[in-house]
């Protein structure tokens, strides 16, 4: 029987992301008849959720986390978000600076702790492998890698001859850049840095049957600027439990906003309390919705539908309520409370997610949930096109009542924006902007559009802002505002979304509309999810899709068939396999590695 071997040295038990990544892969290749084993961190113990006949290898002393890989050097922590999402770094603080200090001598009586990880990964390998005796044509998975860990197998590789045998998959999911690609000419250091580590490492397993990949399109760009392997997308397998019974009805009562996953800076977990209080302010209350936040720490129940909200006489007067619920969950639980979610809330930082997948977010689209996520990284980028297709489409359905061709617009750098005034016409409840982007129109660049209403007396009425860029394949970007019925007219202010450069468009238009019923029903906004452009706005998209909750609701179940089908463990697992029997090269060398 052939053999498949995933290596996580990052599981250390049941729950977590980790751990049920490297699950569903290996029931997969157990269904598609193979020998399955698991290494793992040396903390872990078998429970129940692995099958019998799946071998369990804790030989692993460190997870794939250190402070000592390059990756590190990117922030992680005590970031904070402008109102335009560029991310700034807070002040640490007195007591950071002296313990930051105190810990940097210590750090210098390490300096062989790399060495150290590199050489406990080898041995923890050869440990493995004087087990596992493997065989031609064995699968050997590792879906979380560092370049130490890196360092640490092609050490076991150049020693052990048999190691020949088996094919070797290796991924990759740490950014090499911070932020967007205007950003990563200023990183180049990093660049320098991590490709010699590549280089090196990989020079030394020049024949071994190698192949590397990340868990999305644009670090398998970032990694392709190491110009060291050929490094490809491997689609994230999701529980299938996740997409099952997709219309199941869940008890009445007030909506369920869950943010899931651990409890980090960059998920903006801080946001919740003042998000509840915006809330407040637009009249929904606990009789409306309550929030669920996983929560690592000893005040969070085991289980989230443990924490009671209020009395009912209590919350047609209180503030939506937060309740924990505790993290990690074991499986059961974990995929009761995303299946049971109303709304799937990622408060995430734009730019640290700019190329980096959120588990979550595929969870919770697997499970027909709708999500409301940041613009400007990959968790919009995944609904973007649905989105664009439906304000197509409502553009064409909607009564049309007047249109104005604004022609090309530049953006000149710095915080001054072009600005379109543009009376509003009678009648007309609903705009829908429509931006043409150039065929050159450089990656990573994003525009935002903020829309002031004025009223008759000249007093500011609404505003509301988005951030858009043509999805991939096309060259249009479509938004729409709700037209207050006060409104005269209306201002419209563009801008590059996150750098100081100047931006061009090919042109700009505004189409006013009407509604079949003169505006008593306002159409969503969007489908499957709201994209936000900043923290400013989650709470009036949460209030938005509340609001047309059954629309939300029904186009992201019908989302969920497709997005869940290309995030199948099967298909995962397919990749891998379809990608060692591609025919060799005829130097011996395989391009994924050398």
């Amino acid at each position: 029987m052939p053999q498949f071997v995933l290596i996580d040295q990052s599981v250390k038990g049941p729950g977590g992301h980790h751990f049920d990544y490297a699950r569903n892969v290996l029931l997969a290749a157990e269904a598609a008849g193979y020998e399955i084993a698991l290494a793992t961190h040396h903390s872990f113990r078998r429970g129940d959720l692995l099958p019998e006949s799946c071998a369990i290898y804790p030989y692993f002393r460190h997870t794939t986390y250190s402070r000592f890989t390059a990756f590190q050097s990117i922030p992680t922590d005590d970031d904070t978000t402008t109102g335009r999402g560029q991310p700034q770094f807070a002040a640490r603080g007195l007591r950071r600076r002296f313990l930051s200090q105190l810990f940097a001598g210590a750090r210098r009586l390490f300096q062989s702790g790399p060495d150290r990880r590199i050489q406990r990964f080898a041995r923890s390998c050869q440990r493995l492998f004087e087990q596992i005796e493997l065989q031609p044509g064995s699968h050997v998975f590792l879906p979380t890698l560092s370049e130490l860990d890196l360092a640490g197998l092609a050490g076991f590789l150049s020693e052990h001859p048999t190691s020949h045998r088996a094919h070797w998959h290796l991924q990759f999911h740490f950014n090499v850049f911070q932020g967007r690609e205007p950003d990563y000419a200023e990183q180049r250091h990093r660049l320098r840095q991590l490709q010699g580590r590549f280089a090196s490492t990989l020079a030394t397993v020049p024949h071994h049957k190698l192949y590397c990949y990340t868990t999305s399109e644009g670090l398998a760009e970032q990694y392709g600027r190491l110009d060291v392997a050929e490094f490809l997308p491997l689609a994230y397998p999701i529980n299938p439990v996740f997409h099952a019974d997709l219309h199941r009805q869940r008890a009445p009562g007030p909506r369920r906003i869950i943010t899931a996953g651990a409890v980090r800076a960059e998920k903006g977990h801080g946001e919740i309390e003042r998000l509840a209080r915006r809330l407040a302010d637009r009249g929904l209350t606990a009789e409306s919705c309550q929030f669920i936040v996983q929560y690592k720490g000893s005040r969070a129940s085991e289980r989230a539908d443990w924490v009671e909200g209020p009395a009912p006489a209590e919350a047609a007067r209180t503030a939506p309520p937060i309740s924990l619920a505790k993290h990690p969950l074991d499986l059961e639980a974990y995929t009761e409370l995303i299946r049971d979610a109303d709304i799937g809330l990622c408060l995430y930082d734009s730019g640290r997610y700019y190329v980096r997948r959120s588990g979550v977010l595929c969870e919770f689209l697997s499970a027909g949930i709708p999500v409301i996520v940041p613009a400007g990284c990959w968790l919009s980028q995944q609904i973007a096109e649905p989105n664009e297709r439906y304000l197509e489409a409502l553009a064409a359905q909607l009564p049309t009542v007047a249109r104005h061709d604004l022609g090309p617009a530049r953006c000149p750098a710095g915080t001054v924006a072009d600005e379109l005034t543009i009376e509003v016409p009678s009648a007309a409840r609903e705009a829908i902007l429509v931006c043409q982007f150039p065929a050159d129109f450089p990656r990573g660049v994003f525009l935002r559009v903020d829309v002031t209403e004025w009223d008759t007396a000249a007093r500011k009425s609404g505003h509301d802002a988005v951030i858009l860029r043509p999805c991939w394949g096309g060259n249009l970007a479509h938004a729409m505002f709700h037209i207050g019925e006060s409104a005269q007219r209306i201002a419209i202010r563009l801008s590059n979304a996150y750098h100081d450069a100047p931006l061009n468009l090919s042109a700009v238009s505004v189409s006013w509309h009407g509604t079949p019923d003169g505006g008593q029903t306002r159409p969503p906004l969007g489908c499957v999810g709201r994209i936000v452009a900043d923290a400013d706005y989650y709470d009036a998209a949460i209030a938005e899709m509340l609001q047309n909750y059954q629309h939300y609701r029904d186009t992201a179940r019908a989302f969920a068939t497709d997005w869940y089908a290309a995030h199948a463990p099967e298909r995962t697992l397919r990749q891998l396999i379809d990608r060692a029997e591609e025919p060799k090269p005829d130097s011996g060398t395989h391009r994924s590695a050398a």
